[in-house]
């Protein structure tokens, strides 16, 4: 079944609609008027009978017009019973006589000449647009776009960026034209981008926590590092390798968000600093950068220690983090916990002494003790405790095992081996898996008979089973440390917050995978800031999807979402017998439909919107 239109402005030819025989050769002759005169819309009509239980549909071409003010239908021909496909087919060669932009040809002749990413950079333009980022950025505006957004959706290399943005409608926001782009500029904006470090936060937080009246604002603060490919920067430095590549210089990357995940404070330093130096500085820029009053800082228990939180309360804040387990014995209150804690009725024992149950699975029990301006909280959990002693039992077994290998190793030793490298191969699992002071060595001479004396070692292994108790005494056990009054967190809300400090775990965990912090390929210092600045403020807008999707219960991960957007791309399409052009959005799926609706974006695809990207991209997609 075929359908062929010959179009010529408002005159169209009908020929080869199956079951249309005897259908007139023209819409003139239906009553539609000649090119260039004045006529009335066709389209078709349908009706449905019912006789004696059978339905029998017929198909009408109808006229419109107007008859002294009135509107009124005119049947210009009975087309009589039709299969869908054939009205469609009369539809549109209707649709031809109502305007020039129908026309009909076969498939094969059209071609989509160029594409470019549309939907899910439109998405990512509409939460930037909500930060007022392009108001911030002014000329470097654009580019700094670029970067953050190309974080989002498809990281590549800084020298890829220019093709990258061309392949987007990211220009027709500017109105740029990215084929005469300078692929160079965007290490220039780098260098702008890393002297307003100072301004971006304070944007960010004015945006955040734009009440100053407020009750004391909450933020999370933790490290990380991540490695440095081929720099010699003064920030690449040997140090502890997060990402388990210690074979490359580091640099230490310091975060600060809210209690919802919105970033507002980040630092670099150099690769070998400690994390336990760093408080300090935040203190202060949190007073002089972010201009904030008192808040609440919730940290890791390895960056405490008495300077800090004397330099934090000097600053009037609040802090909230734990014990160390080493030195839980030094902490009031510890002397009440109890020596061993019976599996049978482990409950019982603890209420004895105090403990109560934080929720209705009762398996954490806590206990407050507090002094002038300090207060811990004892939490004990059962289930983490027994999983903590199991991995204790699997250690030494796995020490064990390793020594009965070495020591029959040893005993067919054909050359002297020296002690050092013994101990050395013996004191690393210990410390890592926290075995020093309950699993002891000892190393015996054991010289072997053979042409020449060979000097090898009987390793001998003892647990002491009183240091055994007293770690085991600690597990399963966290102790949380303040300074705020009653009136600011209770009890519960100490424990809580502190669970909740995963959440900047998980923003650096977002800034690395999927937004690609790593490789870090730049040299200059100042672009490694940038570079860093670009990836939290990418994740900024990441999170923002996040909460944007929680709100209507979606599950789905931001970078899930804007990978199933991708699809719905700006076409060129081509005619390639007349070599007429046209801009298209490609039909939108269901489900980006939807994704569009609980991201609260549908203004993207209103048709004004999509018509004056559109109109924008004429000149250079």
């Amino acid at each position: 079944m075929g359908l062929d239109i010959l179009v010529t402005t408002r005159y169209a030819r009908l020929t080869g609609v199956a079951g249309l025989s005897g259908v007139p050769g023209t819409l003139e002759s239906l009553g539609r008027s000649r090119p260039g005169e004045e006529g009335f819309p066709l389209f078709l009509t349908k009706t449905s009978t019912t006789i004696r239980g059978k339905t029998y549909t017929h198909y009408k071409i109808v006229e419109s017009l107007r008859d002294e003010g009135r509107v009124k239908h005119r049947v210009l021909w009975s087309l009589g019973a039709l299969t869908e496909e054939q009205a469609e087919q009369v539809r549109g060669i209707l649709a031809v006589t109502r305007g020039t932009d129908w026309v009909s040809v076969p498939f094969t002749e059209i071609a989509v000449t160029q594409h470019a990413a549309y939907l899910n950079i439109a998405v990512g333009h509409a939460f930037w647009d909500a930060g007022e980022w392009s108001q911030f950025w002014g000329d470097d505006a654009f580019w700094v776009e670029a970067l953050v957004l190309n974080r989002l959706v498809d990281p590549q290399a800084k020298i890829h960026l220019h093709a990258w943005v061309a392949s987007t409608a990211l220009p027709a926001y500017y109105g740029v034209n990215p084929h005469g782009l300078d692929p160079y500029a965007v290490y220039r904006v780098l260098d702008r981008m890393a002297k307003r470090e100072s301004d971006v936060q304070q944007w960010l937080a004015a945006q955040v926590l734009p009440d100053s009246s407020q009750d004391a604002p909450t933020f999370f603060y933790d490290l990380t590092s991540t490695y440095v490919d081929g720099t010699t920067s003064p920030l690449a430095k040997p140090g502890y390798s997060r990402d388990h590549r210690p074979d490359r210089t580091q640099i230490v990357i310091g975060l600060l968000i809210t209690a919802t995940g919105d970033p507002v404070y980040w630092q670099v330093w150099p690769g070998n600093t400690p994390d336990v130096t760093t408080v300090q500085t935040v203190v202060t820029d949190l007073q002089t950068r972010l201009k904030l009053g008192p808040c609440i800082l919730v940290f890791d228990r390895g960056m405490v220690s008495a300077a800090n939180l004397a330099a934090i309360e000097a600053a009037h804040h609040t802090y909230l983090s734990a014990v160390d387990r080493d030195v839980l014995a030094h902490v009031p209150g510890w002397s009440a916990w109890p020596e061993t804690i019976p599996a049978d009725h482990w409950q019982p024992v603890l209420a004895q002494r105090g403990f109560t149950a934080y929720d209705a699975d009762a398996n954490l029990w806590y206990r407050e003790w507090a002094e002038p301006g300090h207060r811990w909280v004892f939490a004990f959990d059962y289930q983490r405790g027994c999983l903590e002693k199991a991995v204790q039992a699997r250690a030494i077994a796995a020490v064990e095992f390793w020594v009965e290998q070495k020591n029959a190793d040893l005993k067919t030793a054909r050359r002297s081996r020296q002690d050092g490298p013994l101990r050395r191969a013996l004191d690393d699992p210990l410390h890592r898996k926290h075995l020093e002071g309950i699993v002891q060595y000892t190393l015996t001479p054991l010289p072997l008979p053979a042409r020449r004396p060979v000097q090898s070692w009987t390793i001998t292994l003892t647990v002491d089973d009183a240091a055994r108790r007293a770690a085991q005494r600690v597990l399963g056990v966290t102790c949380f440390q303040t300074n705020a009054p009653e009136s600011l967190l209770s009890t519960e809300a100490i424990i809580g917050w502190y669970r909740r400090k995963n959440r900047v775990e998980e923003a650096f965990h977002e800034i690395k995978s999927p937004l690609a912090l790593r490789p870090l390929l730049v040299s200059r210092s100042e672009r490694i800031r940038a570079h860093v600045m670009t990836c939290v403020l990418a994740y900024g807008l990441y999170n923002a999807m996040e909460e944007r999707l929680r709100q209507h219960h979606r599950t789905e991960s931001p970078e899930t979402v804007l990978r199933a957007l991708a699809s719905s791309q700006m076409n060129r399409l081509r005619i390639q017998s007349t070599g007429q052009t046209r801009i298209t959005l490609t039909e939108l799926a269901p489900v980006q439909r939807l994704y569009l609706t609980e991201l609260e974006c549908e203004q993207v695809v209103a048709p004004s919107t999509v018509q004056s990207v559109i109109q924008a991209m004429q000149s250079w997609l």
